[in-house]
């Protein structure tokens, strides 16, 4: 709206025009209107990502690879990773949350930080690789991702 209203009256400013000044006004609100797009935009982010990112879970990690302009490497250690929660379609797919890090904000609320592996065609099997990963680490342990009985 100020950057509307700041145009619209420069468009009136006479035939001196506007000035340097006069200028400054409507472009003030151009960064707003770029971070407002950019946060608008933030959801749809991975429709973006997808085909272009890569999990792995190897015997001490469970590593996300984003391909796009530049490598990005997000890990989660294997003695990090806490409760796991599986989120499963009809046909076998889903994604995972690992929690790894539990602790709390300023306020003293509990906080959960989620390691997320996302659009697995079988989700099933990377929560078992993941259940394996632990047993490794921790072979004496009982496994956080095994239920109680």
């Amino acid at each position: 709206m100020w950057t509307t209203l700041a145009f619209g009256a420069m468009a009136q400013s006479g035939d001196d025009g506007p000035g340097w000044i006069g200028w400054a006004f409507p472009l003030f609100g151009l960064p707003f209107i770029g971070i407002g797009l950019a946060m608008l935009a933030r959801p749809f982010m991975p429709w973006f990502e997808h085909g272009r990112t890569l999990y792995v879970i190897t015997s001490q990690r469970a590593l996300k690879l984003g391909m796009g302009r530049e490598l990005v490497v997000k890990a989660a250690p294997a003695d990090r990773i806490g409760l796991v929660q599986r989120f499963e379609k009809r046909d076998g797919s889903g994604r995972l949350q690992l929690a790894i890090r539990i602790g709390k904000d300023s306020d003293g609320d509990a906080q959960i930080d989620y390691f997320e592996i996302g659009r697995v065609p079988d989700v099933l099997n990377a929560q078992a690789a993941i259940k394996q990963m632990a047993q490794l680490r921790h072979p004496h342990q009982r496994s956080a991702l095994e239920l109680p009985a």
